[in-house]
């Protein structure tokens, strides 16, 4: 009897481990999906609020609940999320582009564009607070096609 309980405690707390660190090296995919996104933009001669818009489209999977437009349970449908990613991406600022769509670690997410363009996301998981981070570097060379 006690060797069951403490198997299925062991048991647990090792799955729990694996979901725990499954969640961290997705997020830290994605970041690392979200720097080359946004050295991408960089790199084609496009202002930093595009910049941070593409990181944050890219790190959709685990930007936790929709706040804007509030939905039933915190989530879009398929439907709604397409129709609205391209109106989010148009947005020229903040404001109106938060009207348009809004995510819950969004605002946790941090992009500084540049030669390495770096992210960094704050986030918890079980209640504890974890901070990740990422940086791509790409050539840049949009100003050899646009000073001609």
């Amino acid at each position: 009897m006690v060797e069951s309980l403490l198997a299925v405690v062991f048991i647990t707390a090792f799955m729990l481990a694996m979901l725990w660190l499954s969640r961290l090296l997705t997020v830290k995919m994605l970041l690392n999906h979200a720097a080359a996104r946004a050295a991408r933009a960089r790199t084609v001669g496009l202002n930093d609020f595009i910049c941070v818009k593409a990181a944050r489209v890219a790190v959709l999977p685990v930007a936790g609940k929709c706040l804007w437009p509030d939905s039933a349970h915190g989530e879009l449908s398929f439907e709604e999320l397409s129709s609205r990613l391209p109106l989010y991406m148009k947005r020229e600022d903040a404001p109106s582009a938060a009207g348009c769509l809004d995510y819950e670690y969004w605002h946790a997410l941090e992009v500084e564009p540049g030669g390495k363009t770096r992210t960094r996301m704050d986030f918890s998981f079980l209640d504890v607070p974890v901070s990740l981070e990422s940086e791509f570097k790409i050539e840049e060379h949009y100003h050899d096609y646009l000073m001609k």
